[in-house]
């Protein structure tokens, strides 16, 4: 993930006391930052993006903003076949990328 909330969340973090508090008022334990080779996404955390969206939108009634919230590329069929992600811009069944 990179981008404004990217940004704002390594930010957060450093602030350990405040964070920690935070961690505990919104998932009642703390929630560990756990880097990924830059450019790309394991299959595990991409399935919980794509999860992401889809509660924001159930939640919120309108999808999260792209500008923050980047959507996969490639159609619904690619975007659901992904496995892992690389380097390229579209899903095509074993990369997937997020723009």
């Amino acid at each position: 993930m990179t981008g404004a909330v990217d940004e704002l969340w390594h930010t957060f973090v450093i602030f350990t006391r405040d964070y920690a508090a935070f961690c505990d008022a919104v998932a009642g334990r703390f929630l560990h930052h756990v880097p990924e080779v830059e450019g790309e996404m394991s299959a595990s955390t991409f399935d919980h993006y794509l999860a992401f969206l889809a509660d924001y939108e159930a939640v919120f009634n309108e999808p999260a903003p792209s500008a923050y919230w980047p959507r996969p590329t490639g159609n619904d069929t690619d975007v659901a076949a992904c496995t892992g992600c690389s380097g390229c811009n579209s899903c095509t069944g074993h990369s997937c990328t997020v723009n």
